[in-house]
């Protein structure tokens, strides 16, 4: 059966000038494993990003940042995707594995794909302007609806948790079936007080959630030493969902986390690595949790055999009746922040702590980085930026 693409055309009140690219944004990789919609809805998705950010700043400029994020996440989720995508009729134009040609029903997640991979397509045709202009009028109820922040009930059980016992709810994957492609999940969750309840799922977010930044209990199980066993994985402490909301701690955590798979050995058993993650988490709660983050990266350097002796390194000198500490070389002269001398000064100033931050980076990429051919992790990198 020939589709008609003209309808769809006019729905969104756009003519494409390449025909293929609304095909492609619309073809599925069971249909065609090398010419199909991946690449166009990965590209769709940050557009979609982008367009939505840009708006909300616009429309709720006195907002706090957590509220923002929460606006977005409700208006750019899959959930969404799929409404827009079904108020487009997209199933009826969308191309899958079909050997039999008999009518189907399309995947929720397919469409919602497909929404998204015709974003990236309407914006390699038509430019950022026009896409822009499609997707506030595509998302107008949904925006408009914005001013009501909707959370979701994970969300919701967290912050009920925190309040009520200041510790998150505890977790625990209770069975994972189903094909690798398309697996469900069984979840257990219960609060300090209550028994484990339970529900499944099929969203990727459940297994993601699941494997940043918490502490696992990990159960080897075998029924006789002539079998193979199977490990038993639950969550212990979910540490990182308390910042989900909170930005700059979150890009630390990135940071911090992929700074340890960087610089030590995937075998290499370290006691004092594991201490120091947890300590990680513990100063992160606290006000001053950017002083106390750079001497994490010190002592993460120490343990890994690299200490920056800055006590022995650095000249003391009185101006203006204040003491300037200063590290000295052959080629070049760097004024050391007081506060990593003098470790009992408190840092208000956000630009001090910067500077001590770069020190020890740049330390770390003469000393460890350029002599090994490595460069920083991109995470580190956009945790300073988001800082500034």
């Amino acid at each position: 059966m020939k589709i008609n693409y003209s309808i769809l055309e006019k729905k969104i009140n756009i003519k494409f000038k390449d025909r293929k690219l609304l095909i492609r944004s619309l073809t599925h990789k069971s249909f065609d494993k090398i010419y199909n919609n991946e690449k166009l809805e990965f590209l769709g998705d940050r557009v979609l990003g982008l367009i939505i950010a840009k708006k909300l700043l616009e429309i709720y400029p006195n907002e706090k940042e957590g509220i923002l994020d929460k606006k977005f996440a409700s208006l750019v989720n899959k959930k969404t995707c799929l409404q827009i995508g079904k108020s487009l009729n997209l199933d009826k134009y969308i191309l899958t594995l079909n050997p039999k040609n008999i009518k189907i029903k399309i995947e929720d997640k397919v469409v919602a794909d497909c929404c998204e991979a015709l974003i990236g397509a309407i914006y390699l045709d038509k430019g950022f302007t026009v896409i822009e202009n499609v997707i506030l009028a595509l998302w107008k109820e949904n925006i408009k609806n914005s001013i009501i922040t909707q959370i979701d009930a994970k969300t919701k059980l967290q912050e009920y948790s925190l309040k009520k016992f200041k510790t998150l709810p505890i977790y625990k994957v209770v069975s994972n079936t189903g094909p690798k492609h398309k697996p469900i999940f069984q979840i257990a969750v219960k609060l300090p007080n209550s028994k484990f309840y339970t529900g499944k799922g099929s969203s990727k977010k459940i297994k993601n959630y699941l494997q940043i930044g918490n502490e696992l209990f990990v159960n080897y199980n075998s029924k006789s030493e002539n079998r193979i066993g199977y490990f038993k994985i639950e969550i212990f402490k979910a540490y990182s969902p308390i910042y989900f909301d909170k930005g700059k701690q979150l890009n630390c955590i990135t940071s911090a986390m992929n700074l340890i798979k960087l610089l030590t050995a995937d075998s290499q058993s370290n006691n004092k690595i594991y201490d120091l993650i947890n300590e990680f988490y513990l100063n992160l709660s606290d006000d001053d949790w950017l002083k106390k983050y750079i001497f994490w990266e010190l002592n993460l350097l120490s343990i890994l055999g690299y200490n920056l002796d800055l006590d022995g390194m650095v000249n003391k000198k009185i101006v203006n009746e204040k003491t300037l500490y200063f590290a000295e070389s052959s080629t070049e002269k760097k004024v050391v922040p007081s506060f990593l001398i003098d470790r009992k000064d408190s840092v208000s100033d956000l630009n001090t702590l910067l500077d001590g931050l770069k020190l020890v980076g740049d330390y770390m990429e003469k000393t460890i980085l350029k002599p090994n051919n490595l460069n920083f992790p991109i995470s580190r990198n956009q945790f300073v930026n988001s800082l500034k």
